[in-house]
């Protein structure tokens, strides 16, 4: 990794221009944009306005299988930089599925049956994928999610299925309200300084060393680049990929941390600075502006306005003078007030006329004489910026005249015959009057903060703000600083934690903070307890597992300072079960080999076993390809039997937590087919089931293999559990026919029954 030092930095820009002719280059740190994402999402939560709760199917082309996918919920989007490149505005983004079931139903000769069922939650691992263009508008950078190209679900193994799911979370991106499908990822000033204006953004993206193409991984390894033209500049080049151009962010000072880095070129703070110095000091100023070639502001010429003049008094050896208010009108002379631009300099001509009422009386004396004169000036004045030497400012200014110019301010008209000396002092007077005049107007609007005063008002999502903390003018101008969090002046270090149901959290502020007030607000739809929480330490306990109404909560957790009305808000996620493992249930045939996933809260590893196998039945389990995996292997044909049921079990390493998977082996093609009645006057949380043989409807024995959940009579009625965590039953049926010995079938149906309406239905065709 080539060095990323703030020294290095410095020595790459000294003496040159790396501005490629933009007149603002602004880097974004990736993981702080992203903790802005994430920051957002909790407020969207908050208001209701996040993506809300995505149900759809989708068939697989060329095959007889169809997806249904039920109430998922995205977290916050996610940048990622594993294709980051200074030649495109597109980036990578990824949404984790916070939960959601997923069912495989095939279709076997006009029957629908659900041959697999995930139920996915925080520690599932899928992510929702997708490319999407930085958008712009003026001086906003946003995310549109229905920009999204590429969007794929990485819960499926093969690239057709992950594309059809996308499709499905493309449309539903696509039918979303501005509010939440609109990201502001920055925007860039349009208040204070009108010379720091933006007219245009463009936006890149570029990794901090070369990415690891590590699939399904959120690489947060880079920075977002914002090309910028101002009002009155020109647009630049882009910087090839392999250009040299320097990753912008300092990246290993141990004694500072920095997470953003604007640079301005010098022909924009010169503009800046000069520019919006004679906007505040003239009344009523109206400029022509003349570009160069490049469509830089090359030059200003005054159409109208003037320096108002406050009243004066000044005193030479023998006289003491005082003017009344008067004006310095920027037309009407032989030259209006005229500012040419260069990219190191500023300089001002102006050639005006002017009325200076005065009066004077000699030093001791009381007498006063009163006259109006009218003056004509013939003014030149050069500003240029500059480093300073001790690092204090980053640069200082200089307003200076030529020496080889001699300005002048010369009386026309309206004094009578006076003794020469007299003449002589009256002339002074004016001079010092008109002189005195500009450089006190300059002294209050003329300043070398426009700069650092544009980027305090560079808004970042999720309320973040920019704060320089090193100011330095190698060539153009450079601020290194850091992505701060505003609204408050800390911030709940814990961010969107993972908790186990009756555990508890330790949630604290950096800063520490005194006279906090830690409440708990439960999102809607959740359901079931949310917990409590310490008003004063700040402790989260996390409810029962029984308690839960599924198998996770969501809970915003605030903390107020009593004293400000300040708040930090982060959101808890509380697991009921410290371990998934997926699919929880799926079917295959005799020597097949089917996948199986698994996540625990801390990430250690799990121990794989198939409880209580059955020799000469049971499957086996074997490493897999696929990362906190493993392949389960069906075993040989079993005769006279129609299945084979193998349990799964994933443990923790103290073999205290465990989570179970079922794969269903079937032995040979069931011949009773099993369905769902469509009955409307069933209340909710049950379903009558009818079971067929070739076509025709038998009454079977039913059992449920796993022992629940809920229960069945010998009718066909299920009923489930309400409030149970499981989110399948599988429902046998067996037929004696007699003379052709025991038939059987099954089938699996998603918990709970009222959460999934169509595909119940589509089971029952």
């Amino acid at each position: 990794m080539a060095s990323n030092s703030l020294e290095s930095l410095l020595a790459w820009m000294k003496d040159t221009s790396q501005m490629l002719g933009w007149d603002q280059i602004v880097a974004l740190d990736g993981h702080k944009l992203n903790l802005g994402l994430q920051h957002d999402h909790i407020i969207r939560l908050s208001q209701g306005n996040d993506l809300g709760v995505i149900t759809g199917s989708m068939d697989i082309p060329d095959t007889n299988i169809t997806h249904y996918l039920s109430g998922f919920r995205l977290a916050a989007p996610m940048l990622s930089f594993q294709r980051a490149s200074l030649q495109s505005a597109k980036t990578a983004l990824s949404l984790a599925v916070v939960g959601g079931t997923q069912m495989m139903v095939e279709t076997v000769q006009g029957h629908k049956e659900i041959h697999s069922l995930t139920a996915l939650d925080p520690l599932d691992g899928s992510h929702v994928t997708l490319d999407i263009p930085l958008g712009t508008n003026a001086a906003n950078v946003v995310l549109d999610l229905a920009n999204s190209e590429d969007v794929l679900l990485t819960l499926f193994r093969t690239p057709t299925e992950q594309r059809e799911a996308g499709k499905l979370f493309k449309e539903w991106f696509d039918r979303l309200a501005d509010q939440k499908r609109l990201h502001a990822l920055a925007a860039l000033p349009d208040q204070g300084n009108p010379f720091m204006f933006t007219r245009s953004i463009d936006v890149r993206t570029q990794h901090r060393n070369a990415p690891a193409q590590i699939p399904d991984t959120v690489d947060e390894s880079g920075a977002v680049i914002l090309f910028a033209r101002s009002v009155n500049g020109a647009a630049g080049s882009f910087p090839g990929d392999n250009s040299g151009f320097k990753y912008l962010i300092p990246d290993d000072d141990a004694q500072h941390s920095y997470s953003a880095t604007e640079l301005f070129s010098r022909a924009l703070i010169h503009r800046a600075a000069f520019g919006h110095a004679l906007l505040q000091m003239l009344d009523d100023a109206d400029f022509e502006h003349i570009a160069d070639e490049a469509g830089s502001l090359a030059k200003m010429v005054a159409r109208r306005g003037g320096l108002q003049v406050a009243a004066t008094d000044y005193e030479t050896s023998e006289y003491r003078f005082e003017s009344d208010p008067f004006s310095l009108p920027t037309v009407g002379g032989a030259m209006p007030l005229t500012i040419e631009f260069d990219q190191n300099q500023v300089v001002q001509r102006w050639q005006g006329k002017a009325s200076l009422p005065f009066r004077y009386r000699p030093l001791g004396g009381t007498t006063w004489k009163s006259y109006t004169v009218e003056i004509s000036t013939h003014l030149l004045h050069e500003f240029r910026l500059w480093a300073e030497e001790s690092g204090a400012s980053g640069m200082e200014g200089e307003l200076s005249t030529p020496y080889t110019h001699t300005q002048e301010v010369t009386i026309e008209s309206g004094l009578p015959s006076l003794p020469a000396g007299e003449v002589e002092q009256i002339k002074d007077f004016v001079t010092n009057a008109v002189k005195r005049a500009l450089l006190e107007a300059f002294s209050s609007t003329l300043t070398t903060r426009a700069s650092e005063d544009y980027l305090t008002d560079v808004d970042i999502v999720g309320g973040s703000t920019l704060q320089a903390s090193h100011v330095t003018l190698p060539f153009d101008q450079a601020l290194f600083g850091q992505i701060h969090a505003s609204g408050a002046s800390f911030e709940i270090v814990q961010q969107q934690p993972l908790v186990v149901a009756g555990k508890r959290l330790q949630l604290t502020t950096e800063p520490v903070r005194e006279n906090l007030r830690w409440t708990l607000e439960p999102l809607s739809g959740g359901g079931g307890e949310t917990g409590q929480i310490n008003e004063t330490t700040g402790e989260y306990r996390a409810p029962a597992a029984h308690a839960m109404g599924g198998s996770y909560l969501r809970v915003l957790a605030i903390a107020t300072d009593t004293g400000t009305g300040e708040r930090s808000v982060t959101l808890i996620t509380v697991q009921a079960n410290p371990i998934t493992i997926n699919p929880q249930i799926q079917l295959c045939y005799y020597g097949q080999q089917v996948e199986l996933s698994a996540g625990q809260l801390d990430g250690m590893p799990l121990n794989w076993s198939i409880k209580n196998p059955v020799p000469g039945e049971s499957g086996q389990l074997v490493a897999s390809d696929q990362p906190g995996g493993r392949t389960y292997i069906a075993g040989s044909k079993v005769s006279n039997k129609t299945y084979v049921l193998d349990e799964i079990e994933v443990k923790d390493s103290q073999g205290i937590e465990s989570a179970s998977a079922y794969v269903l082996v079937l032995q040979i093609e069931p011949l009773i087919t099993v369905k769902p009645v469509e009955n409307p006057n069933l209340p909710e949380g049950q379903v009558q089931l009818q079971a067929y043989i070739n076509g025709n409807a038998v009454n079977p024995v039913w059992s449920l293999p796993v022992d629940g959940p809920g229960s069945i009579s010998q009718a066909g009625l299920y009923s489930e559990d309400i409030g149970t965590k499981e989110r399948f039953v599988l429902i046998n049926a067996v037929a004696d026919t007699g003379e052709f010995g025991k038939f059987e079938g099954h089938l699996i149906l998603p918990l709970p029954l009222v959460d999934f309406p169509t595909v119940i239905s589509a089971l029952t065709k």
